[in-house]
């Protein structure tokens, strides 16, 4: 099993929203595979996306743009400055597979104030 953590703070979204009396609210997303040209298998890997401070992973669904197949999820989750609190984390349970048939990883969030 491997993971990545990442963060999604408040300055990663457009200036006009960097103000402290805003608060931004991710609300949900996707997170898309784009697979490797010599994949043996183009299907979304078997991937765990873990909000900020979360014991669990979120549910997701099956989703497709183009030739990328992903994982939607519906979660909200309050956008903090600090790095501490705004990180989150992918996982998969088979790194071999995962690195045979994907070259990176999309993530879209979609957010509200």
């Amino acid at each position: 099993m491997r993971s990545q953590e990442f963060a999604i703070t408040k300055n990663r979204f457009p200036f006009l929203f960097s103000s402290s009396n805003i608060t931004l609210n991710i609300k949900g997303g996707e997170v898309y595979s784009v697979p490797r040209p010599d994949a043996t298998s183009t299907d979304f890997p078997d991937l765990k996306i873990y909000p900020p401070k979360a014991g669990d992973p979120v549910s997701t669904t099956g989703t497709q743009v183009g030739n990328l197949n992903g994982a939607a999820f519906t979660k909200n989750v309050n956008v903090d400055p600090q790095a501490d609190n705004a990180t989150w984390k992918l996982e998969v349970e088979d790194i071999d597979v995962f690195r045979k048939n994907v070259r990176d990883i999309l993530m879209v969030v979609h957010y509200g104030i």
